[in-house]
């Protein structure tokens, strides 16, 4: 039978280290989805302001895709 008081103390602790976690299904297709967004939308903003039609759409949603694959690559790998 175990007690509260037959814990370790430093197990309780706000201050001990804590495992990193990994990022599961559903926040990887955040980071995705994110990532999608801020290239689209950002590149359509400069697009506009630039005159420029599809450019920076296409450079940005190139650049944060990969960003984003990296990221998920990055934490599903972690030990």
């Amino acid at each position: 039978m175990s007690t509260d008081h037959d814990e370790d103390p430093a197990a309780r602790s706000p201050a001990s280290p804590q495992t990193p976690v990994r990022i599961p299904g559903l926040a990887s297709a955040y980071v995705m989805i994110g990532a999608v967004l801020v290239g689209l939308i950002g590149g359509m903003l400069i697009d506009r302001a630039a005159g420029t039609q599809p450019l920076w759409t296409v450079i940005l949603s190139v650049i944060f895709i990969g960003a984003g694959v990296y990221t998920v690559y990055r934490e599903g790998t972690k030990k």
